[in-house]
């Protein structure tokens, strides 16, 4: 099994930060740069991420703090393996990309501790197969991983103050001569394993023994009952064989996929027909509820087609002048004077009822002119007696104040005294001293503006009777506009 690192990538690793490296599928990677720019961090980065361990790390911090209280120092211990720029919470990670027998896989370490003697776990992405994990199992084992380091000075140290037995012990991984039959074991050991696996797969594919004495009696059971039936002598395609005795299975299976599509077929026309017979007759439901509508409608569709209703043009007249018809007819219902309606008497939708209105026009003229003379009578009384003419005003307007008391108010709107107006029961109560005043001096001006007051509703009178009579009229035109 050939294993090849393909890629590594470092977060928080000692002199790293964030730095990935991709060495494709190169049986040899030479690294080269100047000191201190992380060639053999690069290294114990590998190193750490196969074995959660740095060797020369660690040997040289056992060897410089001899006790566990100078190893669990904080000082001691900064920056060992977490990059110094790192924050505390942030997680020191090594991915490795393997390239397994053209299978790509990716293992990787993680901690938060900057420590050396943190136990943690290496972890796989996805599903891996378990005797790859096996294989890199054993390619990391710790004891046999740092053998392979040679980029480590303290190593290289140790080797110029070795003998030559000693150096020769610790390559002799590498230089060993692999036989014959080491070889064949592994074929041998690679061979049992596949075996296994098939077998594996068989078992779980394998049928249970009930089920296959069931599945046999149900075919006894088939054999008993089956019959022997003619085969029909109708050809439903051309090239049907009536004759199929002697053909094989794969034949009359294909014979009977042909029938079964000219069944289809025969059916799928006889839908066809059956969906075209419904539309029909859901067309004449349709049909005969639209004469209906026609019959009810009869009037109203001859006084459409008779006005030109059916032309989109003539709908968007129509349409305009019911909204100037009701635009004018709101103008009539809110006037409060002649003036107000004055447009509306003058345009053309009022036309044919210029005689009608103008009776009424006549009326509240004359009417105008009695209010004019009985309002100059009693401004000539007025004139020169400020008493006669508050007092005469309170008197007029007492259902006014009583209607002001009925709204909740309890003082008097005179002189704000609440001792008695909150009492009064009737507006007859009221201005009772005004009124006696006036009969005192023999006043005529109460009667004078008693008979003001009913010329004022004769002719507001009138003038709603007015509006009415336009109102009406406006409406009848947009009915007859709308409606035969």
């Amino acid at each position: 099994m050939k294993m090849i690192i393909t890629k590594v990538t470092i977060d928080n690793f000692k002199i790293f930060k964030h730095q990935e490296f991709e060495f494709g599928e190169n049986k040899v990677v030479l690294l080269t740069g100047a000191n201190g720019f992380g060639k053999t961090t690069l290294i114990d980065a590998i190193e750490w991420c196969f074995t959660g361990d740095i060797s020369r790390l660690k040997k040289c911090f056992e060897e410089r703090n001899t006790t566990q209280s100078e190893r669990d120092r904080t000082e001691n211990k900064n920056g060992i393996i977490k990059n110094s720029c790192s924050r505390q919470e942030d997680v020191v990670k090594v991915m490795i990309t393997l390239k397994i027998d053209n299978k790509e896989i990716n293992i990787y370490r993680e901690q938060k501790e900057d420590n050396l003697y943190v136990k943690t776990e290496l972890k796989y992405f996805g599903n891996i197969l378990p005797e790859i994990k096996v294989k890199v199992k054993e390619f990391v084992a710790n004891e046999k991983f740092y053998n392979y380091h040679v980029c480590d000075i303290y190593k290289s140290y140790n080797f110029l103050h070795s003998g030559r037995k000693e150096i020769k012990r610790q390559f002799e991984d590498f230089i060993k001569p692999h036989s014959l039959a080491d070889s064949f074991s592994e074929k041998l050991n690679q061979l049992d394993n596949t075996i296994s696996d098939k077998i594996n797969v068989l078992e779980k594919e394998k049928i249970h023994q009930d089920i296959i004495d069931n599945e046999r009696k149900e075919l006894d059971s088939l054999k008993n009952d089956s019959k022997v039936i003619d085969y029909p002598q109708v050809k439903f395609f051309t090239e049907e064989n009536l004759n199929i005795e002697k053909e094989n299975c794969d034949k009359i299976k294909y014979q009977l996929t042909q029938i079964k599509v000219c069944g289809f077929n025969l059916v799928a026309s006889m839908i066809d027909s059956i969906i075209l017979y419904y539309e029909a007759k859901e067309k004449i439901k349709n049909i005969d509820e639209l004469i209906n509508i026609i019959n009810l409608k009869e009037s109203d569709i001859n006084f459409s087609l008779k006005n030109s209703y059916h032309e989109l043009e003539k709908l968007r007249e129509i349409e305009t002048n019911i909204k100037l018809i009701i635009f004018e007819k709101t103008k009539v219902e809110n006037a409060k004077n002649l003036l107000e309606v004055d447009s509306c008497i003058k345009s053309d939708y009022c036309s044919e009822i210029n005689g009608d209105i103008k009776i009424y026009l006549d009326a509240i003229i004359e009417i105008d002119k009695e209010l004019r003379q009985k309002q100059s009578e009693i401004k000539a009384r007025e004139k020169g007696n400020n008493i006669i003419t508050a007092l005469s005003n309170l008197v007029i307007g007492r259902e006014g104040y009583y209607k002001y008391k009925t709204e909740g108010n309890k003082k008097c709107p005179l002189c704000g005294s609440d001792q008695n107006f909150y009492k009064t029961l009737d507006a007859s109560d009221l201005a009772v001293e005004a009124e006696a005043y006036l009969n005192q001096n023999k006043s005529e001006l109460v009667m004078m503006k008693k008979n003001e007051q009913e010329v004022i509703e004769k002719l507001n009178t009138k003038f709603e009777q007015l509006k009415y009579f336009i109102i009406k009229y406006l409406d009848n035109k947009v009915r007859l506009k709308t409606n035969p």
